[in-house]
């Protein structure tokens, strides 16, 4: 039975993926001052665009994230589903957002109007890249005629295998988006840069702090080494809000220490921007299984 891939923007997936494995992507908004502004695909690959908002982010606008309506999503899950086809849903981290609840809530109600389709959600527990990666392997898989089921088998496997680090300057706009418990807090004391990661339950922890750019970049590709070493073929992803010089140095000193077969980098959409803010760095990959694993 044919199927159809469906996720949001937040997965950063570059717009000429999006288009060459025909994933349908739902927009995530954002309100500035009181203008909303949709955000489509198109918009990970415009850097001059991304650089123009991250310089606004530095000047302080106001601005505010919201997930797509119940009617923006239900109008893509229904299209397909009227259209003869299953569906299966990879969203952004449900302990980060609302988006995995609000699609939940229209599919639960498709489920309904049609009960000969098969309707999948997963909830990737991931945001960015490591949303996209999951999102990238459900599109390779099925270009090479996997399942629905095996799609969605393999995706819990590479959720329990999926690492994903960030450091911002400070926590100052994540912690104004409610997002963080007291000691991940505490991580970004004194002047420290925090070493953070969103972990097997989707939410945000801290792992570790140092004063220094260098500091942080050690201390990430000193975990990273830890994890990936069982790593597959797919690339190491590396995200940053408009400070590509510091995202080159991590690139570099990931290749000198681990000798990935491939590092991308790509500068991070304005909703994730709006919630870590400018100078932030984050890297995402393939590795070694967790040791816990949440279902």
């Amino acid at each position: 039975m044919a199927y159809t891939i469906v996720t949001d923007s937040a997965c950063n997936l570059p717009a000429q993926l999006v288009k060459e494995y025909d994933i349908r992507v739902i927009p995530l908004k954002l309100i500035v001052g009181r203008e909303p502004m949709i955000l489509d695909s198109e918009l990970a690959d415009d850097d001059e665009a991304l650089r123009g908002w991250n310089q606004r982010l530095r000047e302080g606008v106001d601005v505010r994230t919201s997930p797509a309506n119940e009617a923006a999503c239900e109008a893509v899950f229904e299209k397909i589903l009227a259209h003869g086809e299953d569906l299966l849903y990879i969203g952004f981290s449900s302990r980060l957002s609302d988006v995995y609840a609000t699609a939940k809530a229209v599919l639960s109600r498709l489920e309904k109007q049609y009960p000969e389709r098969r309707i999948c959600l997963f909830d990737s527990r991931a945001v960015s890249f490591g949303e996209g990666l999951l999102v990238m392997k459900a599109a390779e898989m099925q270009e090479k005629g996997a399942t629905l089921t095996e799609v969605f088998d393999q995706l819990k496997d590479d959720r329990n295998c999926l690492h994903q680090y960030f450091t911002v300057p400070n926590l100052k706009t994540l912690a104004h988006s409610g997002r963080l418990k007291g000691r991940v807090r505490l991580a970004g004391s004194f002047g420290r840069q925090p070493l953070l990661s969103v972990d097997e339950d989707g939410g945000i922890h801290a792992k570790a702090s140092a004063r220094s750019d260098k500091g942080i970049i050690d201390a990430i590709v000193n975990r990273m080494s830890h994890k990936i070493a069982d790593a597959d073929d797919r690339p190491v992803m590396i995200a940053h809000t408009d400070c590509i010089e510091k995202a080159q140095n991590l690139s570099r000193k990931i290749r000198e220490v681990i000798h990935p077969n491939q590092v991308l980098i790509h500068t991070l959409d304005p909703v994730i921007a709006a919630h870590i803010g400018p100078d932030a760095i984050g890297v995402f990959f393939i590795g070694v299984p967790r040791k816990k694993r949440v279902v």
